[in-house]
């Protein structure tokens, strides 16, 4: 072609010549674009994204309190939640049991031929023995760091405990020599430490003013603490009378008027105690070591007004005593502390380690604790609860069953009040818990030494004992009582 080159023999397809016009006109060189790949057919597109494709990990079916659920163990955090709602509601049981569960698939992986029948095996017929070593790696290790995070979160509420126990300890102590000053002639706070500690109480010298301005508030005591007194008595003698008249076998029949009798007795005696307990709550804010005279020894000191220094004397001791035998222990004592990582680690649950060696720790003491949870992220208070559950079942399966009286003596104040009905000790005691006089001069005595926690402050609202404020009234009686055998 004049004018222009041809496209033949160039091998370049794309590339063409385009005329337009007339035949003496300049070539146009035109360049085609082909697009894109023409798509694959649909199967060939099926056939790539299967080979690409890979199937998440088969999660296992585990039992928790009789129901299956899918285990997560592909989830570092769904594995804690897990764990952490199964801990909540049951406590370790399905924990542990689970771990179990896990083990028992790889066994029947390991021997085919051992319950090849059980629901268990129907699980894991298309599951081979690696992957089910994967569930259970992955399953230990977040147990492992769970148990872990509980014997955290249990010496974190130890060392809040701690604090606050000592903190009592060392407030009470001190408001016992500043009435030990009030009362007393020393010169000095150091003075008054040193006689609380070793001084026997008939070598003081008392400040006579404070002593007079305590008389008076006792002698204001004293009629409502004869009622009460006596309407104990009363009733004490009709129901002893009662239970002469059924016999030793206690069967037969009490007339209505003499159940009745025993009744309004009771009640008026419930009525003067409330009445005496007011008027003592009135007298004692000015003069708080009447918190610890009980109904004996308020008619004591107003009728031998010679012996009220020594009674004074005798209960400030007794509370100064009580702070110093707690102190020391409570400081010195970490259960949670003396629990190893280790221990852990090679299995143990922290709540029965723990309870393996709380001795006289702040975990006995109730009402501290409680204290401590109180100051602990509102967020984690569920786990908390539930680890004081578990560590009070702890407790209850490493105690040994006392004898008769070894059941009197361990037990705390607040759950020696349950077994008082009346405000007469020691005589109630032998009365409602059935020993004899002589049982209970003993157990008392005893009782005084490993009781310190109903001791440990002038004020019993104040004290270590987990006591209940409609129990304050026994136990103002009970406290006295002890300070007067001691």
């Amino acid at each position: 072609m004049a004018g222009g080159t041809t496209l033949g023999g160039t091998g370049e397809p794309e590339v063409a010549r385009h005329r337009d016009g007339p035949a003496d006109a300049a070539s146009v060189l035109v360049v085609v674009d082909p697009g894109p790949d023409k798509p694959r057919s649909a199967q060939a597109s099926r056939e790539r994204d299967h080979l690409a494709y890979r199937a998440p990990p088969r999660r296992p079916l585990v039992t928790v309190n009789g129901r299956l659920y899918e285990l997560p163990h592909d989830d570092e955090a769904a594995l804690l939640d897990f764990l952490t709602m199964a801990y909540l509601v049951y406590g370790w049981g399905p924990i542990v049991a689970v771990g179990r569960e896990l083990a028992q698939m790889r066994l029947l992986k390991l021997h085919p031929g051992r319950g090849a029948a059980s629901p268990l095996s129907l699980r894991i017929v298309d599951v081979g023995l690696t992957e089910i070593s994967q569930w259970i790696l992955a399953y230990e290790k977040a147990a492992l760091e769970f148990r872990l995070e509980v014997l955290r979160k249990a010496r974190s509420l130890e060392d809040t405990a701690r604090d606050i126990v000592l903190t009592m300890l060392r407030r009470s102590a001190g408001r016992v020599v500043d009435e030990a000053m009030r009362y007393f002639q020393w010169k000095s706070r150091d003075g008054a430490v040193a006689a609380l500690q070793a001084l026997p109480a008939a070598e003081i010298q008392e400040d006579e003013e404070a002593v007079r301005d305590l008389r008076d508030r006792l002698e204001r005591l004293a009629p409502s603490a004869r009622t009460v007194q006596e309407l104990n008595r009363e009733a004490q003698e009709e129901e002893a009378g009662q239970r002469r008249s059924l016999g030793r076998d206690q069967v037969g029949i009490v007339s209505p008027t003499r159940v009745a009798k025993l009744e309004k007795t009771r009640e008026a005696g419930r009525r003067a105690r409330d009445a005496y307990v007011k008027a003592l709550f009135d007298e004692a804010a000015g003069a708080a070591v009447l918190f610890r005279f009980d109904l004996e020894s308020v008619v004591t000191a107003v009728d031998k007004p010679a012996e009220l220094s020594g009674l004074v004397f005798t209960r400030l001791q007794g509370t100064w005593n009580a702070t110093q035998r707690l102190y020391e222990p409570l400081r010195a004592r970490r259960p949670a502390r003396v629990v190893g990582e280790q221990d852990v680690r090679g299995g143990g649950l922290p709540e029965r380690l723990i309870a393996a060696k709380i001795g006289d720790s702040v975990w006995t003491h109730r009402k501290v604790v409680a204290a401590a949870l109180d100051r602990l992220p509102v967020i984690d208070r569920d786990l908390y609860e539930r680890m004081l559950d578990n560590l009070a079942a702890a407790q209850a399966d490493e105690e040994i069953a006392g004898t008769r009286l070894g059941v009197l003596r361990d037990l705390g104040l607040g759950a020696l009040t349950i077994a008082l009905t009346v405000v007469c000790p020691p005589a109630g005691i032998a009365l409602d818990v059935g020993l004899s006089v002589g049982d209970v001069v003993s157990t008392v005595a005893e009782y005084l030494e490993t009781a310190a926690e109903s001791l440990s402050d002038l004020d019993p609202r104040e004290c270590l004992a987990d006591v209940e404020p409609s129990a304050v009234p026994i136990i103002l009686s009970v406290a006295g009582a002890l300070l007067s055998v001691g």
